[in-house]
């Protein structure tokens, strides 16, 4: 490759001389040429009397120093074309005595694959048959060994998910345990929480006014969400009156109990516009917001009840306890724009 570029790099140096020497002699005719006329306008020039000036430019003008640079420019290249060719001379050489190399070489190749085909082909000795049999059975316990390395990798996993099946199986018994226990406690809250409810209707039921026997004596309240359905002592039969008390005492038991127990989840809010209702007699209505109102003074906790009456309890009939006013035939509580 170094031979083969200095060939090309040679070939460019004397390129170069020739084309210095052309030029040279291109610039010895060019410079006695003297315009009269502007090749570009065709201008008439006016004459130079100064022999060393461009008659065309007015640059300064100097043969002899134009003469000398290109004949050291000429010179230098022909020493380089000198120290190349003599430097590609003992490349040369080297490159026969390679080529003489590489036949040799060659020739030992070609020796020794011959010898390597003739021993190839003749009879296989006993060492040789011994050796195959070597060479078979190094393979087989090689693969062997292999083989018994992939079951160590396995074994290996196989512990390593033992373990982590193991911690699962604790994490789930964990997990198992505590949800029982929730379950448990969660099951004990709410019969707590029924039964807080069912002793505040109670409560009501026992200071109704003497209408319904089953309410003086009631013992127990049980509920059903699911069925929508209220009993007392199982009975669930009751006049139309008595089941809006039943129902008002209910709602108003969520609330108490609720105001007595911290961890109630229910509103301390209660709300009632039914109090009224199916016949409802004044005395017994009256007697029931009294309840209401002595029950809500013995709770510490926050809590609000309203509720609305067209009877309401004369002793209740105050700034204390009443908001907004009476609602009459003249001045309804409910003003509709016409």
């Amino acid at each position: 490759m170094d031979f083969a570029d200095s060939e090309v790099f040679i070939t460019t140096l004397e390129r170069k001389v020739q084309a210095l020497q052309n030029s040279s002699t291109v610039a010895a005719t060019i410079s006695e040429v003297q315009y009269e006329w502007c090749p570009v306008c065709f201008a008439p020039l006016a004459a130079e009397n100064n022999p060393h000036a461009c008659r065309l430019c007015k640059e300064p003008f100097d043969e002899e120093r134009l003469r000398k640079r290109m004949v050291s420019q000429i010179s230098d290249m022909i020493v380089q074309v000198k120290q190349s060719k003599a430097l590609q001379g003992d490349r040369s050489k080297a490159l026969e005595e390679v080529a003489q190399r590489k036949s040799e070489l060659r020739a030992k190749w070609d020796a020794a694959k011959s010898e390597l085909t003739r021993v190839r082909r003749s009879p296989m000795s006993e060492d040789k048959d011994r050796l195959r049999a070597l060479n078979e059975r190094f393979g087989y316990l090689k693969r062997e060994l292999e083989g018994v390395d992939e079951k160590a990798a396995l074994i290996g996993r196989l512990d390593e998910m033992s373990r982590q099946k193991a911690e699962l199986a604790a994490n789930i018994t964990e997990l198992v345990d505590t949800n029982q226990r929730l379950k448990a406690s969660e099951a004990q809250r709410l019969a707590k929480a029924y039964s807080e409810v069912a002793t505040e209707t109670v409560h009501f039921l026992h200071h109704d006014l003497p209408r319904q026997d089953s309410f003086q004596n009631a013992e127990t309240v049980t509920f059903s969400f699911g069925e929508d359905k209220i009993s007392v002592d199982g009975e669930s039969y009751f006049s139309a009156s008595s089941k809006v008390y039943l129902k008002n005492s209910f709602l108003a038991a969520f609330l108490f109990s609720a105001a007595r127990d911290g961890q109630f989840r229910h509103l301390r809010f209660l709300i009632l516009d039914t109090i009224e209702d199916k016949g409802m007699e004044p005395a017994r209505s009256q007697n029931f917001q009294q309840l209401l109102v002595d029950r809500s003074s013995s709770i510490e906790a926050d809590h609000q009840v309203i509720f609305a009456t067209a009877m309401i309890n004369p002793a209740l009939d105050t700034d204390e306890f009443v908001v907004g006013r009476r609602s009459t035939h003249d001045t309804r509580t409910l003003l509709i724009a016409g």
